[in-house]
């Protein structure tokens, strides 16, 4: 086990960068079917994909490039996760019941299930709880599209439904009826594979209850 205080996850650069190339062809495919389809309908879907891509695409690699993207870090004290428009929240060890790898429509997840969301929520303004939620909302239609031009029908129908998502209880709520875990770290956020991510999270949660009991 590290004797260091703090430890902040960063995946590597390459990652990212296959993301927004993935963003960027998928711009490009909702181009082509603009320049080169005869059908009106393909037309509107592929200047639907063309805008939404790009835009999502351009937005999300000025987030990266600002640091305003969804982090991880342990420490003795907890498990942190950055949230962007809401910043560092730190979950003690203590308020997680499970750490566990998910299969959610053929990627592997760490997951993160929680006992209680109290650390997690305190402190945080109205406004900062439904930034999270903004963001949350953004990402999952973004998900429900890649769905759509993949023909993912089973991510498609895990990312789908009405349900309001508002702020930050919520969305927790949501993604742990949905998907099993409130908190779910993809490849992105990883520097390992979702087995060995959980593991040594859940070393660090060993580490940090050990140190939080009488002596």
């Amino acid at each position: 086990m590290s004797e260091v205080e703090r430890i902040e996850i960063r995946s590597a650069v390459w990652k990212a960068a296959l993301a927004y190339t993935g963003a960027a062809a998928f711009a490009l495919m909702g181009l082509a079917l603009v320049v080169f389809s005869e059908s009106l309908i393909e037309a509107i879907v592929g200047l639907i994909g063309f805008v939404f891509f790009g835009v999502f695409g351009a937005i999300g690699f000025y987030q990266r490039v600002r640091g305003q993207h969804h982090r991880v870090a342990v420490s003795r004290a907890g498990l942190e996760v950055y949230f962007p428009g809401v910043g560092w929240r730190r979950i003690p060890w203590g308020d997680i019941e499970e750490i566990t790898v998910l299969d959610i429509a053929g990627q592997k997840f760490t997951g993160v299930r929680l006992r209680s969301y109290e650390a997690l929520l305190a402190g945080l303004t109205p406004e900062q709880s439904r930034a999270a939620a903004r963001l949350f909302a953004s990402m999952r239609l973004f998900g429900r599209a890649t769905a759509v031009l993949l023909g993912n029908s089973r991510l498609g129908r895990l990312l789908g439904g009405s349900e309001p998502v508002d702020d930050l209880s919520g969305m927790l709520a949501f993604s742990r009826e949905r998907f099993g875990a409130e908190l779910l770290f993809g490849w992105a956020q990883r520097d390992r594979n979702a087995r060995d991510f959980a593991e040594f999270l859940r070393k660090w949660q060993r580490a940090g209850e050990a140190d939080s009991k009488p002596r």
